[in-house]
């Protein structure tokens, strides 16, 4: 009895575990099972100009690191200091003739209102002369009336400083109209003003296409192909050199076809690298592909034999220890969707 009560304990005992074992090997091949391969990518910029240009010079080399507003290249387009030259030459001669013409203008103002005050002070102290006289000369009215309108005795002095009065009123309306004319012109060098003033902006316009001659770094990154020489000329659109961030930022991966209708977007996965899997991060899938394609050799658990499925597009952390186009594995975390 002993010894079966023995085995029947050892029996209770080793069973559970056996199954527990069983388990776990089933649960770890199952886990393996569902990875899937994939490589990083970084922000790749490529840096060009929408005109045509000549390298200067070239501050960067492959691979280097830089930091956001750093001189990559410097370019150059003579067209840009011929029509900079020419605006300024336009400017300097609009705002000299207009100088000279307003300058014109204003003196002949100050003259004609200079003549004016001179004439009319001249005929005021006429009309003081005169008036003095008649105030004398109002006793003898009587015997040097000349002239009769509209029953009224007009004595001749006072018919002299009316004249003289006369005189004032029309060489003020006179001087006013030559005034006026004056002040027509200087609204025309307005318009010269205005048309200097478009010079201006096409010059402003022309410098800050220069300025973008000086090619700099957009942001903290790595410097990729440098596809330009010194001396060379480029034409417009042509790629300069390529720039990326110094850390990938997404992953694509590609997943069996078999199991490509169970992946969600939004479901975390754990994103490890296989030649160092000491580095890993989590990551969250925000896309999929909408065809089924062939998965690349690199990517393929059996890479002799050609496989197909779908491209699985995820987010991961800016701060990562991964390369660009490094290749991971990525197991499915689980979330409030699962992932497989």
């Amino acid at each position: 009895m002993s010894i079966l009560k023995k085995i029947n304990l050892l029996y209770w005992l080793i069973l559970p575990a056996l199954l527990f074992f069983c388990y776990y090997i089933l649960m770890s091949y199952d886990s393996k099972d569902s990875d899937f391969y994939g490589y990083t990518e970084n922000k790749e910029t490529e840096i060009n100009l929408d005109y045509s240009a000549v390298v200067d010079q070239i501050h960067v080399t492959q691979g280097q690191r830089v930091k956001k507003g750093d001189l990559m290249l410097e370019m150059s387009k003579k067209v840009f200091d011929k029509e900079i030259e020419n605006l300024n030459q336009s400017i300097d001669i609009l705002n000299n003739k207009n100088t000279i013409n307003t300058a014109e203008i204003r003196t002949a103002i100050e003259k004609v209102n200079a003549e004016k005050s001179q004439k009319i002070a001249q005929l005021k102290n006429e009309i003081a002369v005169e008036e003095s006289k008649l105030t004398y000369n109002k006793s003898l009215l009587s015997s040097n009336v000349t002239i009769i309108e509209n029953d009224k005795i007009i004595h001749p002095i006072q018919e002299k400083i009316n004249s003289l009065k006369k005189e004032i009123s029309n060489t003020e309306a006179s001087t006013n109209k030559i005034i006026e004319a004056y002040s027509i012109l200087l609204q025309k060098m307005k318009s010269t003003d205005v048309e200097a003033k478009t010079f201006l902006t096409n010059k402003d316009y022309i410098l800050q296409e220069k300025n973008k001659l000086k090619i700099i770094a957009p942001f903290d990154g790595l410097i990729g192909n440098i596809n330009v020489k010194k001396s060379e000329f480029v034409q417009a659109y042509t790629s300069l050199l390529s720039y990326y961030e110094p850390s990938p930022i997404n992953v694509v991966g590609y997943v069996h076809e078999s199991l490509s209708l169970k992946v969600n977007v939004g479901d975390s996965v754990e994103i490890r690298s296989i030649m160092h899997p000491e580095h890993t991060c989590k990551g969250s899938i925000v896309g999929k592909g909408h065809r089924i394609i062939e998965i690349p050799e690199r990517l393929r658990k059996i890479p002799e034999y050609k496989t197909y499925g779908m491209e699985i597009f995820i987010e991961i952390p800016r701060k990562n220890m991964f390369l660009q186009k490094e290749t991971v594995s990525i197991s499915p975390l689980g979330s409030q969707h699962s992932l497989f």
